[in-house]
């Protein structure tokens, strides 16, 4: 997989029990839109890729509330069609219909034995783990008839480091499929010659180290040196690949073939242009 590291000074109202990295791996080509990133949290592997994802969902009667990054009493609120979970200065974590900062009212009306003002809940929210959930609690109009508590769930649709490092393979959690791979693959040949494949391809094709796709052939060395070359066929995580050594016609020279399999995943060194901006919010 291709990702691009971008250091950033972006900031973001305080996530709760979260803790923002000041740095980020951005997919490119065929990964775009996929982000990574160090979650600072053991519950999570770490190490993780979301597809545009950048900190946790909250799912409250099976719909599912993204985050939004705007300052609300200091914190993040997430939001779902019109209803909104947002922090209250008055009454902490709550769910209503009314835009993030109101705070709603509640009166209790000794006559009539009923609550007056705005209808909504309240309650905390759920741990950052997989199968953790919070209750919200009925407030205000709701409380009147006896009003059904509401539970909400931590969701993160993510793929998690296997083996909570940055580089390797990553497994399926909150609901997404498949596996995928952070770092650039590297192979190693019989020799202990390391060859790293490239962040991107040119004219349709990968470079893995000095090993290119050139005159319709893999090759490793250039083709008719006199001292020289190998030829062989694109190098694959899957099975080893040997590269026939070669030699001009005539020539007295030796060499050996070289078989190359796949090693590991590593952080390769090549660079690129990524944009990056600031935006101002009104609301």
């Amino acid at each position: 997989m291709s990702f691009q590291y971008v250091p950033t000074q972006l900031r973001s109202p305080t996530i709760p029990n979260w803790n923002p990295q000041k740095g980020f791996w951005r997919g490119i080509e065929a990964d775009s839109g996929l982000l990574a990133f160090n979650t600072d949290n053991g519950n999570l592997g770490y190490y993780v890729i979301t597809q545009n994802l950048w900190t946790y969902r909250l799912k409250i009667d099976n719909a599912i509330y993204s985050p939004v990054f705007n300052d609300v009493n200091g914190y993040i609120y997430w939001k779902y069609g019109s209803s909104f979970f947002y922090y209250s200065r008055s009454y902490g974590w709550i769910l209503h219909n009314r835009f993030p900062g109101y705070e709603p009212k509640e009166n209790y009306n000794s006559e009539t034995r009923e609550y007056e003002g705005d209808a909504f809940h309240a309650g905390s929210l759920p741990s950052v783990k997989d199968n953790s959930y919070s209750y919200l609690q009925p407030r205000g109009t709701n409380r009147n008839g006896g009003g059904a508590n509401k539970t909400v769930y931590f969701d993160f649709p993510r793929w998690q480091s296997v083996y909570r490092v940055q580089l390797g393979e990553y497994e399926p959690k909150g609901g997404v499929s498949g596996k995928k791979y952070f770092g650039l693959p590297r192979w190693r040949d019989s020799s202990s010659n390391y060859y790293i494949r490239s962040l991107e391809k040119k004219n349709g094709r990968f470079s893995y180290g000095g090993i290119r796709y050139e005159n319709g052939k893999w090759l490793l060395g250039e083709l008719n040196s006199p001292s020289g070359w190998w030829e062989g066929e694109e190098p694959n995580k899957e099975k080893a690949v040997t590269f026939q050594f070669c030699k001009p016609e005539d020539s007295e020279i030796t060499g050996s073939n070289r078989t190359l399999s796949f090693y590991d995943y590593v952080q390769g060194d090549e660079t690129g242009v990524a944009y990056l901006g600031e935006v101002a919010i009104w609301r």
